[in-house]
């Protein structure tokens, strides 16, 4: 259960990354390493927009503007989730899946 998951936190990241790494070499010249960092940064974003999704799922988008508002801050909440929230989604999701993976040799040893 928890390997699945991870191999989707990791996906959701890698395509983060490559978005971040994109977007810092479009936008700064020279970026060199900070383009890697930025790209870093990104890697929590793509899980931030789902998540984001989830929240703001019930808000009816009725006009222009209101959607260019809900648009923005689905980004703010994205980076927010993505920068906090995604490395300890992440590293917890490890732990269980070691703890998993513990559990289920020591109940196959047994017999």
């Amino acid at each position: 259960m928890y390997k699945e998951k991870l191999k989707e936190l990791l996906i959701q990241g890698g395509i983060g990354i490559v978005i971040g790494f994109v977007l810092a070499l479009c936008t700064i010249s020279n970026a060199g390493i900070l383009s890697v960092l930025i790209g870093i940064l990104f890697a929590g974003v793509p899980y931030g927009w789902q998540l984001s999704g989830k929240l703001l799922g019930f808000i009816s988008l009725s006009s222009l503007y209101v959607t260019v508002c809900i648009f923005m801050l689905r980004i703010a909440i994205s980076l927010m989730i993505g920068w906090i929230i995604y490395p300890i989604i992440l590293i917890y999701t490890i732990v269980r899946m070691v703890m998993e993976k513990n559990a289920v040799s020591e109940n196959t040893s047994e017999y």
